[in-house]
Parts: structure tokens; sequence; C-alpha cells
């Protein structure tokens, strides 16, 4: 056994009971089966979250002694049986999955549901001999074999490999099932030179390693040397980007995801000697306060972080040792828009996120702290403006001593739900089902960029680090500093880290321009 495998059994044996605290356990209840708490328990909902589903992994764990118990096989095979059952029955009513609202027939439930219901009839294929249950499963996967998803790789990704997994139980679907296309579409997602994942324009580490356990997962079942390459360039990408004591740069991400799911690293453990090094930098410290794991919310802990932590288990217990990570020191990701710079001297690392309009971060590894600069807002009336959001607008030039970021800012705003809004959006869907996604991704993801209000940062290398911020038609806005979070409405964004209370690296006091052109200059001291 190693210390990460202890690591995951202890936080397992600690979290368990909190995720099946979500699933509606009671025989005669209506929607036994559900894992969805705020549906059946709470009853502040009046649909189910599909996506949910997913905390039968916990259950299979369970009947599988993945995490040690002396509870009844029996009784729990029957619980995860009407797991299945209540999530075949959701799909038969609604001809389509759920996540956020009734009608919604989203596709990141349906791929993930696929992939779910495929890994539970792996371990439980008799479920299938039942016609009802079998019948749904192939309406499932012939409604997703239609469908593609190319602005967020982990999901297509995802539904590929339930895809795969169904086809392993019904291979005369392979004359329907155009699976070749599909898995040719995921593959030009990938940054061929850099190795990360199209996520909404650009890289995300987090919905990267969920792209990571898909891959894994079909290419156990095709071998097919191409899935290989493009794993290993993710895990080449992850090697160069984490830092010496495995801290990953998560406020660059372009979706702004804070955590890092291990099963594509454990999975990759024997053909991929990074993977290791990766693994342990991440997770060694796992049963510390301030480790990324511990701020995820419920509703992704149950979606799909604890269930790639209990996947892990079985192939990590007879792991005895991780090799030590060869630290890189500097990296340039054009492609990506990342600088990784390490200052030996100092023991810093300094990370720009460069399609993110040019947000800093410092690690100071001699006194242990992080130091944030997570660009601007400026604000005017309802107007909201920022730099701090993933855009193909950022133009960037590199070199030695200098980096130059420039682009215009982000028009954004904050959307507060109320009654007469989901009055009009439960309208919409049942009206127009899944056609209103577009416009929602337009008004909550895919903001604009505001020409009128041009932004430039310089940052200058030497002994310290200077930047410099030029604004242009701010005229009458008001200037501050943005905080960690970021204004692209991201469902598994925006956990509390202690990040969220890290000094910022520069000073500026909220202020109300009153010129054009405004400018000013900071400098960052190395201790």
């Amino acid at each position: 056994m190693n210390k990460i495998y202890n690591e995951f059994i202890n936080y397992s044996k600690n979290n368990f009971k909190r995720n099946l605290s979500w699933l509606d356990r009671d025989t005669d209840s209506p929607t036994h089966g559900s894992f969805d708490r705020n549906y059946w328990h709470y009853k502040i909902t009046d649909f189910n979250s599909d996506i949910l589903q997913q905390g039968i992994y916990t259950l299979i764990s369970l009947y599988k002694d993945d995490i040690p118990n002396n509870y009844n096989k029996l009784k729990l095979k029957k619980l995860i049986f009407s797991v299945t059952q209540y999530t075949i029955k959701s799909y038969q009513q609604n001809s389509s999955f759920n996540e956020y609202y009734p009608n919604e027939d989203g596709y990141p439930p349906l791929a993930f549901i696929s992939n779910v219901l495929g890994d539970t009839f792996i371990e439980f294929p008799e479920f299938l001999e039942l016609k009802d249950i079998k019948n749904i499963y192939k309406k499932i996967n012939l409604y997703l074999s239609k469908l593609t998803e190319f602005n967020a790789s982990n999901q297509y990704a995802i539904g590929i490999a339930g895809l795969y997994k169904f086809l392993e139980f019904f291979p005369d679907f392979k004359n329907i099932i155009n699976i070749n296309f599909h898995l040719d579409n995921i593959l030009k997602l990938q940054d061929n030179k850099e190795g990360w994942f199209n996520e909404y324009d650009g890289f995300d580490l987090g919905y990267l390693s969920v792209t990571l356990e898909a891959l894994s997962d079909i290419y156990e079942i095709t071998e097919n040397n191409k899935i290989k390459t493009s794993i290993d360039l993710i895990i080449d990408f992850v090697y160069k980007i984490i830092d010496k004591n495995g801290q990953l740069p998560f406020t660059i991400n372009s979706r702004n995801t804070e955590y890092f799911l291990p099963y594509g690293l454990v999975k990759n453990l024997s053909t991929n000697n990074k993977c290791g090094p990766i693994l342990n930098l991440l997770f060694n410290n796992m049963d510390t306060n301030d480790h990324f794991i511990k701020g995820n919310d419920d509703r992704y802990h149950s979606h799909y972080i604890f269930s790639s932590i209990l996947k892990c288990l079985p192939h990590l217990k007879n792991k005895n040792s991780f090799a030590q990570l060869d630290f890189i020191e500097n990296i340039k990701f054009e492609n990506a828009g990342i600088i990784k710079k390490y200052f030996k001297n100092y023991d810093i690392t300094i990370y720009v996120g460069l399609k993110k309009g040019g947000i800093i971060r410092v690690h100071d590894h001699k006194n242990q702290k992080i130091f944030l600069q997570n660009g601007f807002r400026a604000m005017k009336g309802k107007t909201i403006l920022t730099n701090n959001f993933q855009s193909k607008n950022w133009k960037f030039n590199i070199n030695n001593e200098e980096i130059i970021c420039e682009g215009y800012f982000i028009k954004s705003n904050f959307i507060i739900s109320s009654p007469v809004k989901h009055f009009l959006l439960r309208l919409a869907s049942f009206a127009l089902g899944n056609k209103i996604i577009k416009f929602l991704k337009r008004l909550m993801i895919f903001n604009k960029i505001s020409k009128k209000h041009s932004y430039k940062r310089k940052i200058k290398f030497k002994d310290n680090f200077i930047i410099e911020d030029i604004f242009v038609g701010f005229s009458g806005y008001k200037l501050k500093i943005n905080p960690k979070q970021n204004l692209r409405h991201v469902a598994s964004a925006d956990i509390f880290s202690e990040e969220d209370f890290c000094e910022d690296i520069i000073e500026l006091n909220p202020k109300l321009i009153q010129e054009d052109f405004f400018e000013i200059k900071n400098k960052f001291k190395f201790n």
C-alpha cells in the first residue's frame, strides 16, 4: 500500500455516508432511487436533477468492498438496482434527462448518465436482462449518438465513453452508431502541440481531468494508439504546468475550476511514468484543511468528484510508491496562453494567463504564500466590464524580459434568480425544449467584448517584476481590482479556498477614472 491509497480510503470512509444521504432509500417512496435530496427530501425543486444519479458509484464501491464494510450485500444490490431503475424511468417519462430545469434535455446529463449506466451494467450485466431497462438504455444511446458537443470537451469525451461501453453490450449497433465520427471529433478538440482540450476557448485543468478519465476508459476498450497518444499529451501538459509543491494555477483555468480528478492519472500509472509524480504531489496532503478537495460543494462531490476517488481504490491498493517530479521550471504554452517562470534565487513560481486578460499568480514557496492579481472590474451604473475573462480577443507578445497582453474588456453582469424569470424559463423550455440552451449560453457564458474599452498590460521581469496597466475609454467608470471570483458562469466553479483571502500583487483603491487614458504602475518585490 501507499500514502495515496491511505488518503483515498480514509476520505472514502469519512464521506460515503454524506453522499448516500442524498439518496432516497425509502422503498415505499415514489422517488425511491433518486440521488437528488433537494427534490425528494427538501422539496425545493420540482424535478430530479438526473446527473446526480452518479452517486450510484458509492453503492457499487460498498458492494465490491472497495470501501470496507459489513453491510448486507443483497440489500446493497437491491439499492443499486433501485437507483438504476429510477434513472431509467426518468428517461422513460421525459424522453430526456434534466440537470437544472424541467424539459432541459441537456447534453451533459445524457452523456454522464450513459457513461454511469455502462459502468453499472459492467458490474451487474443481469440488469440488462430486464426488457424495460434494456430498451431504454438503447434509446438513451441512440439519441446520444446523434449529438455532438464542441465547446466542452469533457462532456463530449464522457458521452463517447458511454457510447463505447454501450457498444460492448450491443455490438450490432455499430452499424447504426458511427462511433469513429465521434472519436475523430473529440481528438480534433485537442491542441496536438500542447496537449490541452478545448473548454470554451481555452484550457481548464479541472475539466481536462474529466476528459482524461473518459479517454482512459475508451482506451481500455479500444486499445487505439491515437487515444493513447492523446492521453499522454494531456499528462505531459499537466506535468509541465504543475508547481514543485503540487499547486496548480487554478485561477488561470478558462472555466475557473479548482479541482483535479485523480482517476485518469491512476488508470495510466502503469503506462505513463509521469502519472505517479503528479498524483503524489496533488493528493499526498489530502487530509489537510487547505487541500482543494475540501472546498468542493455537495453537488459536484456527488456528481463526479467522489466517484473519481472511489474508482481509484482497487487500482491503488497494491501500488507501493511513486517517483519524484522532475520539476519543469519554465514553460511557455502560446496556444493556451500560459507563461510559467521559476526564480530559483527567490524560490518563487510565477504564472501568467495571457488569454484571460494577463492575470497573474505568484507562488512564494519560501514564505508559503500565494499572491494573486485577478485583473480588474470597471463599473458604471449597471454596466460591469472585466478583463478577467477567457477570450480569443486577447493578443500577446512574449520575450525573455517582457510580456505584453492587450485586448478589450468584456461585458458582464450578475444574473439574479426570481420567480418571474423561472416561470419564463419553464415556459420557454416547455414550448421549445433544448433549443433555448444556446440562448442561455450566450447570456451566461459567451459574453461579448466592448471595443470602446481597450486595455494593455506590460510585465517586466528582473529581480522583481513591474506591471504597467493602460486603460483607454474608461472615463466615468469606477475601477477596482477583480476578486478571485470570475463573472463567467460555470456550475462547478467558485469553491472556497485559502486563495479567497490571498494578498493582491498590486495595490489599487477603487477609483473613479476621469480621463480617457489612464495608467497605473506597480512593482512586486521578491523577498
